[in-house]
């Protein structure tokens, strides 16, 4: 059910706006298509939208990729009660832009989704459910306030054992569920480079800043929402599930029923290097990086005093976060994604080394040099002059 039913693999769907429109029924339910086999481009919609089952913003059931889409509107999965059952049938996969991603789609770059997103289960502010292996979402923004009642996701609700790539995205969403609530995803295996989780999640059971469930590699990202489990584990990264994370930063609040983490709380492997956690984690059991692992390999990760006393293998020192080694420990990267310091932490919005508020005097010439007056600046001094030439070329 859509504007188009089904659009074919000879079909193309581009430049398309649907407004102000109403869509109602059972199962594979789009604005612009119910089903798509083709790609679909630069399309919009402002809709109502309500069904069952595979509800998707934009299409119901995609089989091809995606990009340049948006959509700010209502999505509704409510499961179908017949008289003769008391159990309901259905009830799951709404998306923003897409219900459910089956086997020919392997991309959704370029969108963004505004509005509400609820479903009994597996509601996605981009994707709801995927089907398919090793797909990725790139370059998304999602900003719909999303509930389940199992696997809730600012990004992409459900991709049970699948692999799913997700680059320069952002959640704006809240995000709320009974199982499963993550910023990112509820439950898949998850590589994620650059992001931003800026949404509040909150779950009784599996809350988690980026995921809830499932397993996490992650590069450059920071987690600004706070999260909340009320009566299970809660993680500013992933709460269940191993992680490998490198370069990432959290400074949201993290409160957990009976565990919570800066970074992840339960699982079989956690590597976590140059990563750092400024802010409180309260919980039965608590840790700044990671509380219950089989193997915990925790480099250069620091966490902020002020907050916690007790840490799993990792030092406090707050001096790291005021004098501005944190933030140039995540700066190390290849892309436009920089980090600059903002007070005590570093926070996105430099796109280049001159976004630093030194801590050091002087003015680095030869009239006048920088003045390095403690171990800490010394530190950060030789950082700057290992980092790029520029620095190495100054007086100190």
């Amino acid at each position: 059910l859509g504007i188009f039913g089904i659009v074919s693999e000879q079909g193309t769907v581009n430049n398309l706006n649907v407004s102000l429109s109403y869509f109602d029924g059972y199962g594979d339910i789009g604005s612009i298509a119910g089903v798509s086999y083709s790609p679909i481009t630069n399309c919009t919609s402002t809709a109502v939208l309500v069904g069952v089952e595979d509800v998707g913003g934009i299409v119901g059931e995609s089989y091809g990729n995606i990009s340049d889409c948006l959509f700010d509107g209502s999505i509704t999965v409510e499961q179908y009660k017949s008289s003769s059952s008391a159990a309901g049938i259905g009830g799951s996969d709404a998306g923003g832009i897409v219900g459910k991603m089956c086997e020919g789609s392997s991309r959704i770059t370029d969108c963004s989704v505004d509005g509400k997103i609820s479903a009994y289960k597996n509601a996605g502010g981009i994707v709801g459910l995927c089907e398919v292996d090793n797909i990725s979402i790139e370059n998304c923004t999602s900003d719909a306030v999303v509930n389940a009642t199992q696997n809730a996701a600012g990004i992409l609700a459900y991709a049970p054992n699948l692999k799913v790539s997700f680059e320069y995205c952002t959640n704006n969403s809240d995000v709320t569920a009974a199982l499963n609530a993550g910023g990112y995803f509820a439950d898949c295996y998850a590589t994620i480079l650059s992001g931003v989780n800026n949404g509040c999640i909150e779950a009784e059971q599996n809350a988690g800043g980026f995921g809830a469930a499932g397993s996490l590699n992650i590069e450059k990202s920071i987690n600004k929402g706070s999260v909340t489990a009320t009566s299970g584990m809660a993680a500013a990264f992933i709460a269940a599930g191993d992680i490998n994370a490198q370069f990432c930063y959290n400074i949201a609040n993290i409160t957990g029923g009976t565990a919570a983490s800066g970074f992840a709380v339960s699982g079989e492997n956690a590597v976590i290097n140059q990563c750092h956690n400024y802010v409180a984690v309260t919980a039965t059991a608590v840790d700044a990086f990671a509380v219950d692992f089989t193997n915990i390999t925790i480099t250069s990760a620091y966490y902020c005093s002020d907050f916690m006393s007790s840490v799993n293998g990792a030092p406090a020192d707050k001096e790291w976060f005021s004098c501005g080694y944190v933030a140039l420990l995540l700066n190390r990267s290849n892309d436009n994604n920089f980090w600059a310091q903002d007070e005590l932490y570093p926070v996105f919005g430099s796109d280049s080394m001159q976004g630093y508020v030194l801590p050091f005097g002087g003015e680095g010439s030869i009239i006048s040099p920088y003045i390095i007056s403690t171990e800490n600046e010394l530190r950060l001094a030789r950082i700057l002059v290992n980092t790029e030439e520029s620095w190495a070329a100054k007086s100190y």
